[in-house]
């Protein structure tokens, strides 16, 4: 009989794991000191096919242009051709803060051509009914990233979840994608932030980290392996598993490292078993 019982709970143990199949990215800003070439040959030496492209990157040794608005059709066409024959897929491009209008415009036709299926944006709430025109006109997803909260423009910023939460509902087409790092740097509540977006999250900017920060003065951005810090991402996934979450884990891991590809492997590890 006991033997029975260790078995079932094995089995209980063994399919609730394999239940959860998360989706995993790894935004390219972990490794930004490599082009966009090298980033992705290192990362798919750990299994690594989902990634989120950043503005900037230069995009390999030999041609160094930079993987942002201004690029050539040729160019663009080099970055698609590498993706496709590397088996890749980029599943976001950001994060980018633009005001003027052609510029903003600039950036969907950017995503559209490069055929990511989302920009990541970081713009003022003032700018946004434009990022949701061109982002209806392209049928591409923006997201709303954060950083940590601004004091000097409390009531708009984006590090503050509840100015998220305030706005995010005014638009069809864009989207939270919050970054819990940047939360807890402030000193927020990294569950709270989870629980006013629940509905709008469309992926997950997703980090341990060692220090807790406040408003006034934010802690620094030191992630560590997931399991490893003081931001309890046990709780927060369970919690944004209870909320039906279904999109990507984005691992930005931006602290020191002497073996940051090997963090990585052990980030996705940890995601795929808990």
């Amino acid at each position: 009989m006991k033997k029975l019982i260790l078995i079932t709970t094995l089995l209980l143990a063994f399919f609730s794991a394999e239940a959860k199949n998360r989706k995993i990215a790894v935004q390219m800003y972990s490794l930004n000191h490599l082009t966009f070439v090298e980033t992705v040959e290192a990362l798919k030496a750990i299994g690594v096919k989902h990634f989120e492209a950043f503005p900037g990157q230069r995009f390999s040794k030999e041609e160094p242009f930079s993987v942002n608005i201004g690029m050539s059709k040729e160019q663009i066409e080099k970055v698609k051709e590498f993706v496709k024959s590397s088996d890749i897929e980029v599943v976001s491009f950001g994060v980018s803060n633009y005001e003027k209008e052609d510029q903003i415009r600039a950036l969907y036709e950017l995503v559209r051509d490069l055929e990511f299926p989302v920009a990541v944006i970081e713009a003022k709430p003032m700018y946004l009914p434009i990022y949701e025109k061109y982002s209806e006109e392209m049928g591409i997803i923006s997201t709303l990233h954060n950083h940590t909260v601004n004091t000097q423009e409390r009531d708009t910023t984006w590090g503050d979840y509840k100015n998220v939460a305030r706005e995010i509902n005014k638009y069809k087409f864009i989207f939270a994608e919050p970054d819990n790092g940047h939360w807890t740097r402030s000193g927020l509540d990294n569950k709270e932030g989870y629980r006013l977006l629940r509905g709008k999250i469309y992926a997950v900017h997703f980090k341990d980290l060692l220090s807790k920060g406040t408003i006034e003065n934010p802690g620094p951005n030191d992630c560590v392996v997931f399991g490893q810090g003081n931001s309890d991402v046990k709780g927060l996934l369970e919690l944004l598993d209870e909320q039906g979450f279904d999109g990507y884990f984005i691992i930005e891991h931006e602290g020191e490292s002497n073996d940051k590809v090997g963090d990585i492997k052990k980030c996705i590890e940890f995601l795929k078993s808990n």
